[in-house]
């Protein structure tokens, strides 16, 4: 799948944030209140120092632990420590806003990445605080908020935020977080998806600590292993160009007379990805309808379609899976051995509308 338009969210474990209930505390804000003031508060960058523990928890066994440090600057940089539950540092992530340099002791692997803000936000590996806050903006419309007990995180006094998913088996299920009663801060997110239990908890936070720039300039040995993740421009193909992309014929929806090609690109990934995804973009009356993204399948890929979400689908046969998020619809599937990525760009498109357009799709030759 095409982890620019899940904007790797696809780190989508970020998504999983979930549940336990309390009673109800006696804050001056109503949730409604609390809520849309901590939405509020991600746009100002505020330097901070804080460390934070992520459990996974599969019923009463813990199957994953590791804990995080970061370093945050008024200037928007930003460093991610990342220590595995045997104490071994895992990840080190630097991002100074132009470039990102990701360092895996481990391996000795270093990846760097060189484009806009926003496209190395997509590739930081998220803090608590920013997984929170996009779990924030997903559940205002989609779940009841109540308010819980107040409590102390990183010795910080916090709102209780318990929020019931209106509708079951969403990606985005029951939350309860916690938000600094000062800054509005997120300090704390419990999940539980199932008999999956998620929980993000800061234990440090210092608004005070002095965030230098030699924190964000890494010393890497002498022979590591680098990988240049830069991003390079979507260059714009014809039918039979793409074919020698993807290496093989793969399938297409021909144009009718309402529904036409509007452009063919293809993105050559490097390092981690390493193929090339050709996508085609379908156009009705002017308007953008939806697009199809198609490259070579793989293992990875295969982990992209597990990942995404938990509604699966039937489609040309094949089973595949669907997600919603907000307004962001997507399905996927894997056929012939290639991966295809479907990206629903049209609000009155339906999925079940597009399966069956998927009928019609031909070998391109």
């Amino acid at each position: 799948m095409n982890k620019r338009n899940l904007g790797k969210a696809t780190g989508l474990a970020g998504f999983s944030l979930l549940l336990f209930g309390c009673a109800a505390g006696g804050s001056q804000y109503s949730p409604e209140q609390v809520l849309s003031q901590a939405l509020e508060e991600q746009e100002g960058v505020q330097a901070y120092y804080g460390e934070a523990q992520m459990t996974t928890s599969e019923g009463d066994q813990v199957i994953d632990q590791y804990r995080l440090k970061e370093w945050v600057s008024a200037d928007g940089k930003r460093r991610v420590d990342i220590v595995n539950s045997e104490g071994d540092s895992t990840e080190i992530s630097v991002n100074t806003g132009t470039a990102l340099i990701s360092y895996q002791p481990l391996a000795n692997k270093a990846m760097h990445f060189a484009s806009s803000e926003d496209e190395l936000s997509t590739l930081t590996p998220m803090s608590p605080k920013q997984q929170a806050e996009q779990i924030l903006s997903l559940i205002r419309d989609t779940h009841t908020i109540s308010a819980g007990q107040e409590a102390e995180i990183a010795g910080r006094a916090a709102h209780h935020l318990i929020a019931t998913a209106n509708e079951e088996g969403k990606l985005v299920g029951d939350q309860e977080i916690w938000v600094d009663k000062e800054n509005w801060m997120i300090l704390k997110n419990v999940s539980s998806s199932g008999n999956l239990t998620i929980d993000w908890t800061y234990t440090v936070v210092d608004f005070e600590a002095e965030i230098t720039d030699d924190l964000f300039e890494l010393e890497l040995p002498e022979d590591v292993e680098w990988q240049d993740l830069s991003y390079m421009e979507p260059k714009e193909l014809t039918l039979d160009e793409a074919i020698e992309y993807v290496g093989k014929p793969f399938s297409y929806i021909p144009e009718t007379e309402e529904l036409t090609i509007g452009r063919i690109e293809v993105m050559e990934l490097q390092g981690e990805w390493d193929r090339a995804e050709v996508t085609i973009e379908y156009v009705k009356e002017g308007v953008t309808h939806f697009s199809v993204t198609v490259f070579e399948a793989s293992e990875q890929a295969e982990e992209e379609l597990a990942s995404l979400g938990e509604e699966k689908i039937t489609i040309r046969g094949q089973e595949g899976s669907y997600l919603e998020v907000n307004e962001f619809r997507s399905l996927v599937w894997q056929e012939e051995g290639l991966s295809y990525s479907v990206i629903l760009a049209h609000s009155e498109l339906t999925v079940d509308e597009f399966i069956d357009l998927s009928e019609q799709m031909i070998v391109a030759e």
